[in-house]
């Protein structure tokens, strides 16, 4: 996935089940690894799972540390009413 953004000049952060999974809020493991990314809606089959980067405004990918971003799609993934 890394170098797919490399080669196309994306900048790339995981979605918020990736993020809550890495935080450990979450124990699903998904079958599709899905991104945010400034580039276009683009899905790619590699080795029988799905690889898609989905679009997302700048000013959630403009983030400055890979960890802020995980945190930011964690947060709006668990939305609101489940904070506490």
């Amino acid at each position: 996935m890394h170098a797919i953004a490399r080669k196309f000049n994306w900048r790339i952060h995981p979605n918020g089940n990736t993020a809550l999974n890495y935080f450990g809020l979450s124990t699903q493991i998904f079958g599709r690894n899905i991104h945010l990314s400034d580039g276009p809606n683009r899905r790619y089959n590699i080795n029988g799972r799905r690889l898609e980067f989905n679009h997302t405004s700048p000013r959630e990918i403009k983030l400055k540390y890979q960890e802020s971003a995980l945190l930011v799609q964690a947060l709006k993934s668990l939305r609101e009413e489940n904070i506490t």
